[in-house]
């Protein structure tokens, strides 16, 4: 079985049909997003990514590989409680990987029975993006995870290659909270959907590291205020809530 998403590469919002107008933005640019057993694919402009995920049986294994319309690789592995991966580039971080994190949760949060409404976001007031989930508006805050310019540099520029325990990965994790959270004003805290993005070390998001990420630090929306966060990988099925929130997805724990 399998399912078609087709969301506009401009401003994420899903279409209702292939080449059709977006109806927030106009633009007839599309990306889609084709789900499979395992796997999913996505073309963008006449170019084909692939993400292959796969758990062995014994359950003790992860891996994911990924490869971006725009050409960038990553094979990432998670076994005996170390995460490794190897990423090339040109990989799409900051602002220029945005519009990818925003549709892939507003995938997964329609599989969680929401549907959010996407707002473009007000630069002058630092949205980078709008929700509007049940009458609520929430802002998206978008930091890619790990929060290491070296590390992208090197990926871009040849290749990058990180090993690291589950814990050292929680780690990763809390420092990009905690970065977000100090260039939060209190009062938006409450208001803001935090979305970390991990495109291309979607491994991040594997049970184990968000379990160990839990025991050492707690849940985030009890000590940050956070309306909920989000570790967003290659895929739907690679993204998680970080611990509860006001969303309280069904199956956020369930990877």
């Amino acid at each position: 079985m399998s399912q078609a998403i087709i969301t506009c590469t401009h401003c994420s919002t899903v279409k209702a049909e292939s080449n059709s107008t977006c109806s927030l933005c106009g633009s007839l640019d599309q990306s889609v997003a084709i789900e499979l057993i395992g796997q999913e694919l996505r073309a963008s402009n006449g170019n084909v990514g692939l993400v292959r995920e796969e758990r062995n049986a014994s359950g003790e294994q992860f891996s994911i590989r990924t490869q971006t319309p725009e050409g960038a690789r990553s094979e990432e592995l998670l076994a005996n409680n170390i995460v490794s991966a190897n990423i090339i580039g040109p990989t799409q971080t900051g602002r220029k990987g945005e519009p990818r994190a925003i549709s892939i949760l507003m995938n997964r949060l329609q599989q969680e029975g929401y549907q959010p409404i996407f707002e473009i976001g007000r630069d002058h007031c630092g949205e980078d993006g709008v929700f509007t989930i049940q009458n609520e508006r929430l802002t998206l805050q978008i930091v890619t995870v790990p929060s290491d310019p070296k590390l992208w540099r090197n990926a871009n520029y040849d290749s990058a290659t990180i090993s690291m325990s589950v814990e050292e990965a929680g780690k990763y994790i809390q420092e990009a909270i905690c970065k977000k959270f100090k260039r939060t004003s209190r009062g938006e805290l409450t208001k803001t959907l935090l979305v970390l993005d991990a495109g291309l070390i979607g491994i991040l998001s594997a049970h184990e590291v968000v379990s160990a990420y839990l025991t050492l630090y707690g849940d985030p929306y009890l000590e940050f205020g956070f309306a909920s966060i989000w570790l967003v990988g290659p895929t739907a099925s690679t993204t998680t809530q970080l611990g509860t929130g006001r969303l309280t997805p069904s199956s956020a724990y369930e990877k």
